[in-house]
């Protein structure tokens, strides 16, 4: 199972992994009232890990369980991936990730597709994220 966050059963050893350091919309969220911007974003992750292993390294778990990690999958970083493409978001001001979202945004990908705003159960949480673009 996959959504924008969590591979189940994809990294080596099976084991259930999120990405960590980014904040990808969950499943059920909508950005406006055009898209379903957390299926879109489990969509991009499933189109980048669709038949290959994911090499993950971490060493926290979530309050699920699953493993809090970096990915690769043929030598490109997973959670960087998402954020440069638009579909994950750092979660700190001081994250490597950072020139990667202000790259997503100024080429309007992903979630920055159109004049994109964080629902305010995300404000705090992604910074700089409900900036003027």
């Amino acid at each position: 199972m996959v959504n924008g966050r969590r591979a189940y059963g994809k990294c080596t050893g099976g084991v259930p992994v999120v990405l960590g350091s980014v904040f990808v919309p969950p499943l059920s969220e909508t950005c406006g009232d055009k898209h379903g911007c957390g299926t879109w974003a489990a969509f991009f992750l499933t189109e980048i890990i669709k038949g290959r292993e994911l090499s993950c390294e971490g060493n926290s778990q979530d309050a699920e369980g699953n493993t809090i990690a970096v990915c690769q999958v043929e030598n490109q970083e997973i959670n960087r991936l998402m954020v440069e493409m638009g579909w994950a978001l750092p979660i700190t001001a001081d994250s490597p990730y950072m020139d990667a979202m202000r790259e997503a945004r100024e080429k309007g990908r992903g979630l920055w597709n159109e004049r994109f705003i964080p629902v305010e159960s995300w404000h705090g949480l992604i910074p700089g994220a409900a900036e003027d673009n």
